[in-house]
């Protein structure tokens, strides 16, 4: 039983794979975390509270005009419970969510993309969120290539995994202009080494992986589920199928 949602450290390339079933921590608590999470950054940047802060700092009145909720283009990046669980409250609040996932995914009022279409589901993301698990095939996913399909100005959030981030592309797309911000939960080496330059970048917001902290309350009762469906001879839910961590780097 993993003890978080993520189980790539298991399969990685520096891991010995464990010789008996993995089943990944899938609690509702945690979703509905990530969810707040990721509602609350979408918010933080459509109503520029980062400008303003930055104008109370100089005692400067300046209004700004901020984008309506429904105008607002939003993409996911992995439909797993995290990302549906985002994707569904994000559409509540009446943003245009769509999600885009290797496997066929419904989510109501979100338009879900397969595979084959990632370039027109990142040209219609102002807002590009990662939740994906980390895989041979996501590894460095968050690229110059992916940045630049993107609408200009749009704003990117890594809330899954630090290896799906390639920082010096981010730090170039930021400068460029491509990128108007970026939100960053998760970071390839964590902590984040003082000297980072990500740490002095002004369109950079670093949180220390807090996006969904697991609970130990709610995740030991799915634990307990688990080892009593298994010691009923019953297959556990949310079994890891070691396959999709395995393939080319």
């Amino acid at each position: 039983c993993a003890m978080g949602a993520g189980v790539d450290y298991l399969f990685g390339p520096d891991a010995t794979p464990p010789n008996v079933p993995v089943v990944r921590l899938v609690d509702p608590a945690m979703s509905e975390r990530m969810a707040s999470y990721v509602l609350a950054i979408v918010l933080y940047h459509q109503r520029q509270l980062g400008r303003y802060r930055e104008q109370q700092r100089e005692r400067v009145w300046r209004q700004m005009m901020h984008s309506d909720t429904a105008d607002v283009r939003i993409g996911i990046m992995g439909l797993g419970p995290m990302g549906r669980a985002s994707a569904a409250l994000l559409a509540r609040v009446g943003y245009d969510v769509a999600g885009w996932s290797r496997r066929p995914r419904s989510v109501a009022g979100v338009r879900c993309f397969d595979p084959q279409d990632f370039d027109v589901f990142l040209g219609r993301s102002d807002f590009l969120v990662c939740l994906l698990p980390l895989t041979p095939a996501t590894r460095g996913i968050l690229n110059r290539t992916t940045f630049a399909a993107l609408p200009e100005g749009a704003v990117v959030i890594n809330a899954a995994r630090g290896d799906h981030l390639i920082e010096a592309d981010l730090i170039a797309a930021l400068d460029a202009g491509q990128l108007a911000g970026a939100v960053l939960d998760v970071f390839s080496v964590e902590p984040l080494p003082q000297d980072h330059p990500l740490w002095r970048h002004p369109k950079v917001l670093i949180t220390p992986h807090v996006a969904s902290l697991s609970n130990p309350t709610t995740g030991a009762a799915r634990i307990v589920a688990t080892l009593r469906a298994v010691q009923a001879g019953k297959q556990p839910a949310h079994l890891v199928d070691p396959a999709d961590y395995v393939g080319p780097a």
